[in-house]
């Protein structure tokens, strides 16, 4: 004869799984498109869009955020100005946090982006297409 504790072992074995497994489900559907399996994204703040001297292109400095396990980050594209943002593109300058981000056109084809002085940069692509992108590193602080 089973003991009690050998009868709902099983039972519990099994309400211990789908317990952990309808949290992750549940992120999973609110990440992920149904419909091709690409990454979604919750929210974008566009914080500036500058347009190239002969307005062909476009830089824009936006962050890209989904749900409170996003770390704050600030990106950088470059797009044609005939083209629309797609924020699940990779973009061409990924740091995670630059309240200072700047950047501002040279020429036609070259952008310079100026650096925060803090904050992981994960991405500093050298071109976007036919534009160079140039980077300018902060100041050293005064001592």
């Amino acid at each position: 004869m089973k003991t009690f504790r050998e009868h709902l072992w099983p039972m519990a074995r099994h309400a211990l799984i789908i317990g952990a497994l309808i949290p992750i489900a549940f992120f999973w559907l609110l990440i992920w498109d149904s419909n091709d399996g690409s990454h979604r994204i919750c929210g974008v703040t566009t914080h500036r869009t500058i347009p190239s001297p002969d307005s062909s292109h476009l830089a824009i400095i936006y962050d890209a955020h989904c749900l409170a396990v996003a770390k704050a980050n600030v990106q950088l594209s470059i797009i044609d100005a005939a083209d629309e943002l797609d924020f699940t593109d990779d973009p061409n300058v990924y740091i995670d946090w630059a309240p200072d981000l700047d950047a501002y056109w040279v020429s036609d084809k070259i952008l310079e982006v100026s650096l925060p002085r803090y904050g992981r940069i994960y991405r500093k692509d050298s071109h976007a297409g036919d534009v160079e992108i140039r980077y300018k590193s902060p100041p050293a602080p005064r001592r």
